[in-house]
């Protein structure tokens, strides 16, 4: 039976010790990498997103491989909850064929069982019976493992072991936060750096709530949707802004995020800024993960959807495959 929201994200804390402590893995690679290419889409793509600000990570969401060359120096990593993710068994199947070096990571399905076959290095999932985007944790910090364990540097230091997350502590913040923003729809802004923050936050309310919702970053904000609500000021009152502060952002993108808010504001919008918690950039993430997850379950209590509801989404990967 598959886990409830919150049971997923009281599991959270457990996710980090999942991905962090691998036994058995071999990875006989001769090569020594200094760039990664994460194949994957949806919910099995977000990890890579949200490492990407340390590590030298090229993020690929479509069938096959990009067009672009791959040197001896990139390491493949083809990464699907399920394993039967059509776009990343194409890219595996096409990295195989050019014996590029290869790793799959996945909790079961068609892609675990190539792996196997062929004797492609697997970082088996263990987080089970949850939706792909609630594993996101897991498959982070697997994802460190798997760079620490082939040396593959982070160009920007960080700390990889971070103080359990208290899940709890986010409740009543994100009740509040939920209430402001039903029957609107939410844009979800962050700096360039957090970029995979508000794109979280964007997808969790599409499949959580059902709802629309949008996001970008600072500064591309400030030259277009700064200039958006005048030409339709009915549709401007349905909007919810949310910022998501980091308090280690550059103070020029601080400051934008604040006269953005005032003008918009201005012109009717409502804004709501978050400060996002932590002690470190992971344990950040982690934290704007909790929240979001948090918030969009709250949500989904107050329209009255249930969150794991996958909509049509299982009917259409069934006429895709006639």
């Amino acid at each position: 039976m598959e886990k409830n929201i919150q049971e997923s994200i009281f599991e959270f804390p457990q996710q980090i010790k999942r991905g962090l402590h691998q036994k058995g893995l071999k990875l006989n690679f001769k090569e020594n990498f200094n760039k990664v290419l994460v194949c994957g889409m949806g919910g099995s793509a977000l990890a890579a997103d949200f490492l990407k600000k340390f590590y030298p990570i090229s993020l690929h969401r479509n069938y096959g491989l990009p067009q672009y060359p791959i040197d001896d120096k990139t390491l493949i990593v083809c990464i699907s909850y399920s394993g039967n993710t059509e776009e990343t068994l194409s890219a595996y199947k096409t990295a195989r064929d050019k014996s590029f070096p290869l790793v799959a990571i996945s909790s079961g399905g068609i892609l675990t069982k190539k792996a196997l076959e062929d004797k492609v290095p697997l970082i088996k999932i263990k987080s089970k019976n949850i939706e792909p985007r609630m594993s996101v944790v897991e498959q982070i910090f697997i994802l460190i493992y798997l760079f620490k364990s082939l040396s593959i540097n982070p160009f920007r230091k960080f700390q990889e072991k971070i103080s359990p997350p208290q899940p709890r502590k986010f409740t009543k913040q994100a009740q509040e936060i939920a209430k402001t923003i039903k029957g609107k729809i939410p844009l979800i802004y962050a700096s360039a750096a957090n970029q995979a923050m508000a794109y979280y936050w964007k997808a969790i309310f599409n499949e959580n709530d059902k709802i629309p919702a949008f996001w970008n970053v600072f500064p591309e904000i400030n030259h277009n949707e700064l200039m958006q609500g005048k030409g339709m000021p009915n549709l401007a009152k349905k909007i919810q802004i949310i910022n998501l502060w980091d308090e280690s952002d550059n103070p020029k993108i601080k400051k934008r995020m604040r006269l953005t808010s005032h003008f918009l504001q201005q012109k009717g919008i409502n804004v709501t800024t978050i400060k996002i918690e932590g002690a470190t950039p992971l344990e950040k993430i982690v934290n704007v993960i909790i929240l979001g997850n948090w918030i969009t379950l709250f949500l989904s209590q107050e329209l009255k959807i249930d969150p794991l509801d996958p909509d049509i989404r299982e009917k259409f990967k069934a006429m895709m495959k006639k």
